[in-house]
């Protein structure tokens, strides 16, 4: 049975709804508060936001200067609710900042709710399930949702967020965005303390927990070029951080959550117009929460508006 085609509107277009959609969403939409915004994201698997530990530490950015980071994170804030938490490295302790409010659609959707306290009006804003197909005229996303296949027509402007995924391969295809693929996982029960651990050089076991009981997030910062990864790379993952999280007495793993970070050459990320209204944000690597703020930042500039 064929799709049933229908048309909608709106003023600026997201694609993608993890952590870079998620902030970019939110500063067009603060930013624009009188335009109306639409994100897409079809859930599927392999993107690198799922298994992000959405925590920021001043010292993993030296793609950015301390200025630049207490500017995203103090957008971020506005955003969202956040925690400072402390971790012990060694016999010292360190602090980061982390994202709270995070929910997690299934199957795999990934989306940053703002606070509550930041309310955005429900009129201007829409959440699509779906899959972008490609571009019909003038720019407008073909976007297919179960047995609904809809052309969205965007007055402003079309953000792709979608990391090492796209649609577009003739306008994507110069942009060098690697994907290393990785895992984190859940376990069920609280640490005795947060901790940072060095299991190898410039890679860190991390593992640490928000609410009293659990779960603990744990992973290894393993970010591996996409023909190695495997099973066997997964297992040694999953073994490497499920000792670290028994050590940590976090319990048993409850949740696998594996996925690709994009990675380009700028520590700063990417932000580029791909052609008229069509912008590609990505390159978060495994900073993705901070450089989301600061390249939303710039976005919202070049479109004329101001956070």
């Amino acid at each position: 049975m064929p799709a049933e085609v229908c048309d909608e509107d709106c003023d600026f277009a997201v694609v993608g709804g993890g952590i870079f959609g998620s902030v970019v969403a939110a500063c067009l939409r603060r930013a624009f508060p009188r335009e109306f915004t639409v994100v897409v994201d079809d859930g599927a698997p392999g993107a690198g936001s799922p298994p992000a530990a959405c925590l920021m530490k001043p010292g993993w950015l030296s793609g950015l200067d301390r200025r630049e980071y207490d500017s995203a994170v103090g957008l971020l804030r506005e955003l969202y609710s956040t925690e400072w938490l402390d971790f012990r490295v060694g016999t010292s302790v360190t602090r980061g900042w982390l994202l709270e409010k995070i929910e997690r659609l299934p199957p795999s959707r990934f989306v940053l709710r703002t606070t509550p306290e930041l309310t955005f009006p429900d009129y201007n804003f829409k959440f699509l399930v779906g899959r972008v197909l490609g571009f019909a005229a003038n720019d407008a996303l073909l976007v297919e949702r179960e047995d609904l296949r809809t052309t969205l027509k965007v007055r402003r402007a079309t953000v792709f967020c979608t990391g090492v995924f796209n649609p577009a391969p003739k306008w994507f295809s110069g942009l060098e965005v690697r994907p290393l693929w990785g895992a984190s996982f859940l376990h069920a029960g609280a640490p005795r303390h947060n901790e940072v651990r060095l299991w190898a050089p410039y890679r860190q076991l991390v593992g640490f927990s928000t609410q009293v009981g659990g779960p603990t997030w744990v992973g290894d910062g393993s970010s591996i070029i996409e023909k190695n990864w495997g099973a066997e790379k997964l297992a040694a993952s999953r073994e490497r951080c499920g000792d670290f999280a028994r050590q940590l007495g976090a319990g048993d793993e409850a949740e696998v959550r594996v996925g690709a970070r994009p990675y380009v050459k700028s520590k700063r990320g990417l932000l580029r117009q791909l052609h008229g209204n069509v912008w590609y944000c990505t390159g978060g690597a495994k900073n993705g929460t901070v450089l989301s703020a600061v390249l939303a930042r710039e976005l919202v500039g070049k479109l004329g508006g101001k956070l």
